[in-house]
Protein backbone atom coordinates (compact mmCIF):
# COMPACT_ATOMS: atom_id res chain seq x y z
CA UNK A 1 0.00 0.00 0.00
CA UNK A 2 2.99 2.36 0.14
CA UNK A 3 2.47 3.17 -3.54
CA UNK A 4 -0.98 4.52 -2.61
CA UNK A 5 0.37 6.68 0.21
CA UNK A 6 -0.02 4.44 3.25
CA UNK A 7 2.06 5.46 6.23
CA UNK A 8 2.06 3.45 9.45
CA UNK A 9 2.96 5.04 12.76
CA UNK A 10 2.88 3.11 16.04
CA UNK A 11 2.91 4.62 19.51
CA UNK A 12 4.35 2.44 22.25
CA UNK A 13 2.65 3.09 25.57
CA UNK A 14 3.54 0.14 27.78
CA UNK A 15 7.27 -0.19 27.23
CA UNK A 16 10.36 1.99 27.07
CA UNK A 17 11.67 3.55 23.88
CA UNK A 18 14.50 1.01 23.89
CA UNK A 19 12.05 -1.90 24.27
CA UNK A 20 10.11 -0.61 21.27
CA UNK A 21 13.29 -0.35 19.21
CA UNK A 22 14.29 -3.92 20.07
CA UNK A 23 10.81 -5.20 19.24
CA UNK A 24 10.92 -3.47 15.84
CA UNK A 25 14.34 -4.93 15.10
CA UNK A 26 13.32 -8.42 16.19
CA UNK A 27 10.26 -8.49 13.92
CA UNK A 28 11.69 -6.44 11.05
CA UNK A 29 9.14 -3.65 11.41
CA UNK A 30 9.81 -0.86 8.95
CA UNK A 31 7.37 1.75 10.15
CA UNK A 32 7.79 4.60 12.59
CA UNK A 33 7.43 3.72 16.26
CA UNK A 34 7.22 6.46 18.85
CA UNK A 35 6.88 6.27 22.61
CA UNK A 36 4.32 7.88 24.91
CA UNK A 37 5.81 7.12 28.30
CA UNK A 38 3.94 10.07 29.88
CA UNK A 39 0.51 9.08 28.51
CA UNK A 40 -0.08 12.46 26.85
CA UNK A 41 -0.92 10.93 23.45
CA UNK A 42 -3.32 8.42 24.99
CA UNK A 43 -5.18 11.18 26.78
CA UNK A 44 -5.16 13.58 23.82
CA UNK A 45 -6.71 10.97 21.52
CA UNK A 46 -8.95 9.49 24.24
CA UNK A 47 -7.52 5.99 23.96
CA UNK A 48 -9.17 3.77 26.55
CA UNK A 49 -8.27 0.31 25.24
CA UNK A 50 -5.27 -1.35 23.63
CA UNK A 51 -4.72 -1.88 20.84
CA UNK A 52 -6.40 1.13 19.27
CA UNK A 53 -5.99 1.83 15.57
CA UNK A 54 -6.67 5.19 13.94
CA UNK A 55 -7.28 5.21 10.20
CA UNK A 56 -6.53 8.66 8.82
CA UNK A 57 -7.39 9.78 5.30
CA UNK A 58 -4.98 11.57 2.97
CA UNK A 59 -6.58 14.83 4.12
CA UNK A 60 -5.44 14.20 7.71
CA UNK A 61 -8.96 13.52 9.00
CA UNK A 62 -9.47 10.50 11.27
CA UNK A 63 -11.92 8.28 9.37
CA UNK A 64 -12.18 5.35 11.79
CA UNK A 65 -11.05 4.36 15.28
CA UNK A 66 -10.97 0.68 16.18
CA UNK A 67 -10.23 -0.44 19.75
CA UNK A 68 -9.62 -4.16 19.28
CA UNK A 69 -7.15 -6.42 17.56
CA UNK A 70 -7.84 -6.64 13.82
CA UNK A 71 -7.51 -9.60 11.52
CA UNK A 72 -5.50 -9.04 8.36
CA UNK A 73 -8.73 -8.92 6.36
CA UNK A 74 -10.28 -6.33 8.69
CA UNK A 75 -7.16 -4.16 8.58
CA UNK A 76 -7.12 -4.32 4.77
CA UNK A 77 -10.77 -3.24 4.62
CA UNK A 78 -10.07 -0.17 6.78
CA UNK A 79 -6.96 0.71 4.77
CA UNK A 80 -8.85 0.34 1.47
CA UNK A 81 -11.61 2.59 2.80
CA UNK A 82 -9.27 5.51 3.53
CA UNK A 83 -6.71 5.27 0.72
CA UNK A 84 -7.28 6.66 -2.75
CA UNK A 85 -8.19 4.06 -5.36
CA UNK A 86 -5.23 2.45 -7.12
CA UNK A 87 -4.29 4.02 -10.43
CA UNK A 88 -5.48 2.08 -13.49
CA UNK A 89 -1.89 1.68 -14.67
CA UNK A 90 -0.65 -0.01 -11.56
Amino acid sequence: YADRGLAVVAVEVQETVEDGRRYAERYGLRYTIGADVSGHVLRAYRVFALPTQFFVGPDGVIRAVVSKPLTLEEARAYVEAVLPAPSPSG
